[in-house]
């Protein structure tokens, strides 16, 4: 369904793109006009991107019980910085 082809206005030209890009673009529209809830959902979409690309440059991927797992923790600390220390690493 997501693939699905079809026909958006950008720019003042037509064009084809697939269902979900054309979601994606909707959604960056309504948050560069101010929608509080698109703000929230780019950021948060460009924050598991973020995560996903430094996770295949690092040469391991996440799995999604594990990315299910990080996420449940982080919600849990909205708001705070986690320095790595639960995990035994070298926080700051």
């Amino acid at each position: 369904m997501l693939s699905k082809r079809v026909t958006v206005t950008e720019g003042g030209k037509r064009k084809r793109v697939s269902s979900l890009q054309a979601t994606l673009m909707r959604l960056a529209e309504k948050s560069l006009k101010g929608d509080m809830k698109a703000i929230e959902k780019v950021l948060s979409l460009a924050g598991e991107m973020a995560a996903e690309l430094e996770a295949q440059r690092n040469g391991w991927a996440m799995s999604q019980s594990d990315a299910e797992i990080l996420e449940r923790y982080v919600e849990s600390f909205a708001g705070g910085e986690p320095n790595g220390e639960e995990f035994g690493g070298h926080g700051g």
